[in-house]
Order: C-alpha cells, then sequence, then structure tokens
C-alpha cells in the first residue's frame, strides 16, 4: 500500500515539474528579448524620436520601442524582419527627418546591423 501511495505522489510531482517546466519556457517564448547594444544604440538615434511614448501617433502605433519588452517574441521577429526592410530600401528614417537630423542616417554597416538582428 505504502509503494503504491509513493508512487501516485511521484506521478503527481513529476506531473508538476514538467507543468511548471512548459510554463516556463511558454511564459519565455510569449515575452520576447531585450534589444542588444549595437542595434539599441541605432535605434536610439535614428527610430526612437519617432517610434517611441514621445513619438508622433502613426509612427509610435506601427512600433514604439518603449514598449519592445512588452511584445510577444513572434511579434518582436515581424518587427524586426519590417525595420530591415524599411532600412534597407532607404524608406526608413524618412527623408524629412533625415533633413533635420542627418546623423540619423544608417551606414551599410549599421543596415547589416539591422539585418543580423
Amino acid at each position: 500500500m505504502k509503494s503504491i501511495l509513493l508512487s501516485g505522489v511521484t506521478v503527481i510531482i513529476c506531473f508538476c515539474c514538467g507543468f511548471i517546466l512548459v510554463s516556463a519556457q511558454q511564459k519565455e517564448k510569449e515575452q520576447g528579448k531585450a534589444i542588444s547594444k549595437d542595434v539599441s544604440q541605432i535605434i536610439t538615434r535614428s527610430c526612437v524620436a519617432c517610434h517611441s511614448d514621445k513619438g508622433s501617433g502613426m509612427a509610435k502605433m506601427k512600433v514604439n520601442f518603449d514598449k519592445w519588452q512588452g511584445y510577444p517574441a513572434d511579434k518582436q521577429v515581424k518587427i524586426a524582419q519590417k525595420c530591415y526592410q524599411e532600412v534597407s530600401k532607404g524608406s526608413m528614417p524618412p527623408k524629412g527627418f533625415i533633413k533635420k537630423n542627418p546623423g540619423a542616417v544608417l551606414s551599410p554597416e549599421e543596415i547589416d546591423v539591422f539585418r543580423n538582428w
């Protein structure tokens, strides 16, 4: 009788541990990741003026880097891909912004950083 009870308790403990592990992995997957330092420096210089809580309505509605940590991982991936596409074809940062902020222009090396992000 003790061995049956012990076996039952063992099964319950294993089940709970497995559930906790799966829950932790799911939470990590859902939360997303921080932006690396090299990408963060580029974003701070060239994107945050518009794409942040202090930015313009339309730009910050598309992506708000102040809320990055709250985006699920799959959304972060989509945003990162879109950022690279826009930066590589020259539509971001916009020409009007670059006229006022010439330091916001991304170098070819910085565009590569976005590609590898």
